[in-house]
C-alpha cells in the first residue's frame, strides 16, 4: 500500500473538512450578484485544491489489488465531491440557489462526501485487519 496515497487521501479529506469549517465559514455568504457572493464564490473555488489532493491520494491507492474495491468507493466519493464543487461554483455559479443545476451539484457534493467517509472507514478497517492478521495471540 502506498504510504503517500494514504497520506494524501486522509490528509486531503482532513484539509477539506478543515477548510469548510475554517476559512470558508469566515468568508460569509451572499446571493449571486452581490459583493458578498464574490468572496463566497472565491472561497468555494479554492476548496478545489484540498479536494484534488484527496482525489490524488485515492488514485495512488488504486494500484494495490487488495484494496481496489475500497479505494473505488473512496475515489468515486472524492470525484463526486470535486464534480459537485466545480458544478456549483465554476459552471452554474450565476444561477440562483433555487435552480435545479445548483441543487444537483450540491447533492452530488454531499453524496460524494458520504461515499468518501465510507471509503476512509473501510480503508481503515481493511488496513487494520491486514495488520492484525500477522499477529497470533499468545496463550
Amino acid at each position: 500500500m502506498s504510504r503517500l496515497g494514504v497520506i494524501l487521501a486522509v490528509g486531503g479529506f482532513a484539509a477539506t473538512v478543515w477548510y469548510f469549517f475554517g476559512p470558508l465559514g469566515s468568508a460569509g455568504f451572499g446571493y449571486p450578484g452581490t459583493d458578498a457572493y464574490v468572496a463566497y464564490e472565491r472561497a468555494n473555488r479554492l476548496a478545489s485544491v484540498p479536494l484534488l489532493i484527496h482525489l490524488a491520494g485515492w488514485i495512488l491507492l488504486i494500484r494495490d489489488r487488495g484494496f481496489r474495491s475500497v479505494v473505488a468507493i473512496g475515489a468515486l466519493g472524492s470525484l463526486m465531491m470535486l464534480a459537485g464543487n466545480l458544478g456549483e461554483f465554476w459552471i452554474f455559479s450565476q444561477d440562483s440557489y433555487a435552480s435545479a443545476t445548483r441543487n444537483l451539484s450540491w447533492f452530488t457534493f454531499l453524496l460524494g462526501a458520504l461515499l468518501a467517509i465510507v471509503g476512509l472507514i473501510a480503508l481503515a478497517v481493511r488496513r487494520l485487519t491486514r495488520l492484525t492478521a500477522h499477529y497470533t495471540p499468545v496463550a
